[in-house]
C-alpha cells in the first residue's frame, strides 16, 4: 500500500478535492503500447512492480463519437467503433480495452490509494469534435451521462479530459498504423467559444459527478494556448491540470530545424535557439494567472527527441543546444520529409526514442546545466541500429530531480509521467528508474 513521507518532502498538506492523493504520484498508461515488439510490449502486467509507487493511473485514450455533420475519422467508418452509438458518447478504441480497465481497477486490492481515471481525447483525437460537443447542452448532457456510465461500468474514479486543443486550427494527423500503412484523421479545427464552452462543460460535469468524482484536464503548457482554453475558468470545477509540460519543441515536423529541448526546467540560453519556453515558464505562468498551486501536477516525458546533425566530434561541439540539422529522410511514410530521425526500434515514432531505448542505444551524454536536461549524440554506432550524427534531447533522472524539486518548492499538487511504458527496462523486465524518482522525490516511497 502506498505510504507517504510527511513535512520537507510533501508538497501541500491535506487532500486534494474529487478524492486525488496528495501529492499526486501519477502515470499515463498507453493502450497502443500493446503493439509494441517484444521486449518492449507494455500491458496492465508489465506494472505490477510499480502500483506501490503510483497513486494515480490515467488509462489513454478513450473517444467519443462524432455527429452526422463532421468530417468521419477511420475509426468510424473502418472500424466501426461507434456502430449502436448516438453522437458524444464515450467509446474505447482498442479490443482488450475492457480487460486492461479491468486490470488496472484491480490493482487498487493492492494499493488502496490508487486512482484509476479515463482519459478522453489524445492528439490524434479531433479538437473539432470537442468543440462541437462543447457547444451545445444537449452534446454536452449526452457526453456527461455516458462518461458516468462508463465510470460505473468499468470501476474508474474520475474523467480525464484532453483536449488539443480549444481554437485549434484546421490540420490533418497522420496515424501511423504500420511503417508501410498511414490513416489520416482531418481536424476542422475549433471556434472562438471554446474557451467558454469548455468552462461550461466542466461545470455541468462537476454538478453531476458531485464530489467523489475526479475531473482533470490535460493542460497545455504554452500560455496562448492555455488562456485559449480558458484555464481562470476552469479551475473551480475540476480537480488537477495535468501539465503537459514536454513537447516545446519536436522534431517530427518539416520546419524544425533547430535542435533544441524537449523539456527544459529553464530557457535555453544559446541565441540561435528559437523556443524560450520551459518547465518553469509554464508553472509561473499558470501561478501569475492565479491557478492554485495545488491544482497542478508537472508533466514529465519519458523519452527523448533527435535530430541528424552528422560531423561533431568533441563534446564541446555536440553539448549544447541550437544546431542547424541535416535532414535525415529515415522516417516512416510522409514522416521522411520532417527533421525527425529513424523511429526507435519499439517506440516507431519519428525522431523519438523512449528512455529504455536510450538507455541502451549507447550516445555519449552530458546534462546542460542552464536548462537541467540531458543531451546525447551517436559519435560511432553501439547498437546496429542508430546512425552516427544522431543528436538527442531527453530526460533521465537527474532531469527527473531538478523537475520535481521546483515543483515541490512551487507546493505543485504533483506530478505525472507521460508515459509509464517509456520508463527504463533491464532486458526484458520494466526497472521504472525515472517513476522512482519522481516518487521519491515527490513524496512516495
Amino acid at each position: 500500500m502506498l505510504s507517504f513521507l510527511v513535512g520537507a518532502l510533501c508538497l501541500i498538506q491535506g487532500s486534494l478535492g474529487g478524492g486525488l492523493p496528495n501529492p499526486v504520484v501519477g502515470a499515463y498508461f498507453p493502450n497502443w503500447a500493446q503493439y509494441r515488439p517484444s521486449p518492449a510490449t507494455f500491458t496492465p502486467q508489465q506494472m505490477s512492480p510499480i502500483m506501490s509507487t503510483l497513486n494515480v493511473v490515467w488509462y489513454g485514450f478513450a473517444y467519443f463519437c462524432p455527429n452526422s455533420s463532421m468530417v468521419q475519422p477511420y475509426w468510424v467508418t473502418q472500424l466501426s467503433l461507434c456502430q449502436g452509438k448516438q453522437p458524444f458518447e464515450v467509446v474505447s478504441i482498442e479490443p482488450k480495452d475492457p480487460q486492461f480497465y479491468q486490470q488496472l481497477v484491480a490493482y487498487k486490492s493492492q494499493n488502496a490509494d490508487l486512482k484509476v481515471i479515463l482519459s478522453i481525447g489524445g492528439w490524434n483525437f479531433p479538437s473539432n469534435f470537442f468543440s462541437g460537443m462543447v457547444s451545445d447542452k444537449t452534446s454536452r448532457t449526452t457526453f456527461i451521462n455516458s462518461a458516468m456510465q462508463f465510470m460505473s461500468q468499468y470501476g474508474f474514479d474520475g474523467i480525464d479530459l484532453d483536449w488539443e486543443f480549444p481554437k485549434s486550427p484546421a490540420r490533418t494527423d497522420q496515424v501511423k498504423i504500420t511503417c508501410y500503412q498511414f490513416d489520416q484523421t482531418q481536424d476542422a479545427g475549433g471556434q472562438a467559444s471554446d474557451g467558454v464552452n469548455f468552462v461550461q462543460l466542466v461545470k455541468e460535469m462537476r454538478a453531476a459527478f458531485g464530489d467523489d468524482k475526479i475531473i482533470t484536464v490535460a493542460s497545455q503548457a504554452d500560455m496562448a494556448k492555455a488562456a485559449d482554453e480558458d484555464i481562470k475558468g476552469l479551475f473551480d470545477y475540476i480537480d488537477m491540470f495535468n501539465l503537459m509540460s514536454y513537447d516545446y519543441t519536436v522534431s517530427d515536423i518539416a520546419d524544425s530545424p533547430v535542435t533544441c529541448p524537449n523539456e527544459p526546467l529553464n530557457p535555453p540560453v544559446e541565441s540561435t535557439v528559437p523556443q524560450k519556453d520551459s518547465v518553469s515558464t509554464t508553472i509561473n505562468g499558470y501561478l501569475a494567472a492565479g491557478i492554485p498551486a495545488e491544482k497542478m501536477s508537472v508533466g514529465i516525458a519519458y523519452y527523448g527527441h533527435m535530430w541528424y546533425v552528422p560531423g561533431l566530434s568533441s563534446q564541446a561541439d555536440w553539448c549544447k543546444f541550437g544546431h542547424t540539422a541535416t535532414k535525415q529522410g529515415k522516417c516512416c511514410g510522409p514522416f521522411a520529409s520532417t527533421m525527425g530521425t529513424e523511429c526507435g526500434k519499439y517506440s516507431g515514432l519519428c525522431g523519438t526514442y523512449m528512455y529504455s531505448e536510450i538507455e541502451t542505444a549507447g550516445f555519449e551524454t552530458c546534462f546542460n546545466n542552464a536548462t537541467q536536461s540531458n543531451i546525447g549524440y551517436m559519435v560511432t554506432p553501439q547498437d546496429g541500429y542508430t546512425a552516427a550524427g544522431v543528436w538527442l534531447s531527453y530526460q533521465d533522472t537527474d532531469t527527473v530531480k531538478a523537475i520535481v524539486d521546483f515543483a515541490k518548492n512551487k507546493k505543485l499538487g504533483g506530478a505525472f509521467a507521460f508515459d509509464i511504458s517509456m520508463d527504463s527496462m533491464s532486458g526484458s523486465q520494466f526497472t521504472y528508474k525515472l517513476t522512482k524518482e519522481m516518487a521519491q522525490l515527490v513524496g512516495g516511497n
